[in-house]
């Protein structure tokens, strides 16, 4: 039997507030927890042996919070709720509607699939850019101290035997001898630093990714790229909590924000409001403007059939396997862009060394 507190609800309690954990971590913790409690263990002293196996600091002492909150009475869905940051509303009610319904430990158990198909797609997005962000980050170290350290004292020597430097010469010799001082090569590293952090902080602001996320959609290739990856989280999303028996229209706006995508959070207010005034799914759906037509024919006959939640899944496998190929190209063209940036850096050092000897040369 699975058993957990029930004894009564405590008023008063202060949420508690906690850094958040880590996707990793979290993933973890859903499929952990699913088979504990497949295996008949209390919630309570599963949340023990979690809070003791748990790598991460932080969601040690979330297991540990949540099974004393157990003890003093509290639901799971109750005591996650009071761990501000560390779970959404999604897993929240989600915990709740499998408490009410007896089939916690089925829900878990999906729930735990769901988030580590999103964990392994973030995982593969992350993949496909580090290559190209750390051979960009190696292209721009070498373009700021490359001049200085090896072509520093060589065109000064040929402006001394009266060589005739070309623009592109004097460029390079100006940059080699401004980052020849250590103190100004530094405040420029500390300005670059400060600069990164401030453009990640500044594309954290919901305005902003609204703004960035709508441009990005209007983009040939990226647009359904982002499209593609929003509808694939959005139909898992909707699936797993209808086939646990939510409300629709609140599970179609935790949908939207599993989705990660501001215009879609956005824009299924739309799909809320027709359906709340007796518009079909379909119809709904394909007012909101966002999804690909292939995603509302899938829906239309979904409703028609009264299979949605499946047939939900089924797309969003189709999607995940089209961002995995899209993926795939995406690495292949970011490769040779960022050698021919490279190899454009390498060119121009290399002519403006070579130009001014050639004058010397012809000037003998």
């Amino acid at each position: 039997m699975i058993s957990w507190g029930f004894a009564g609800n405590n008023t008063g309690v202060q949420t508690v507030s906690r850094p958040s954990p880590k996707r990793k971590s979290r993933v973890v913790f859903f499929r952990s927890l699913s088979l504990l409690t497949a295996s008949g263990i209390p919630f309570h002293q599963g949340l023990d042996v979690l809070s003791q196996q748990s790598e991460e600091p932080c969601m040690r002492s979330i297991c540990s919070s949540l099974a004393q909150d157990l003890l003093t009475g509290r639901s799971l869905s109750q005591a996650m709720k009071e761990q501000s940051g560390c779970f959404t509303r999604f897993h929240v009610n989600l915990v709740k509607v499998g408490e009410k319904s007896g089939r916690l430990d089925r829900l878990l158990l999906n729930l735990a699939d769901h988030e580590e198909k999103n964990y392994r797609l973030a995982l593969k997005i992350k993949g496909a850019l580090t290559y190209p962000a750390f051979v960009l980050a190696i292209t721009v170290i070498l373009l700021l101290l490359a001049p200085s350290l090896l072509f520093g004292g060589i065109l000064p020597l040929l402006r001394s035997q009266g060589a005739d430097l070309p623009w592109i010469s004097r460029v390079v010799l100006a940059i080699a001898e401004l980052l020849a001082q250590w103190p100004v090569s530094l405040l420029l590293l500390l300005a670059l630093l400060f600069l990164s952090n401030l453009l990640y902080l500044t594309a954290q602001r919901p305005g902003v990714q609204l703004t960035l996320y709508g441009w990005g959609l209007k983009r040939p290739v990226l647009g359904r790229m982002l499209r593609n990856l929003a509808s694939a989280r959005f139909a898992r999303a909707l699936a797993l909590q209808l086939e646990s028996g939510m409300n629709v229209l609140e599970a179609l706006e935790m949908a939207a924000a599993s989705s990660v995508n501001p215009v879609l959070e956005r824009d299924i207010q739309i799909a809320v409001r027709l359906l709340s005034d007796g518009a079909t799914f379909h119809r709904s759906l394909q007012a909101v403007g966002f999804f690909p037509d292939q995603f509302l024919s899938v829906v239309q006959a979904g409703q028609e059939s009264g299979r949605i939640p499946p047939l939900l899944q089924r797309i969003a496998h189709l999607y995940d396997y089209e961002i995995d190929c899209s993926i795939d190209a995406l690495i292949g063209l970011l490769e040779p862009m960022v050698m021919l940036v490279m190899g454009l850096i390498v060119s121009i050092v290399a002519v403006s060394l070579i130009l001014p000897m050639v004058n010397l040369v012809n000037s003998l």
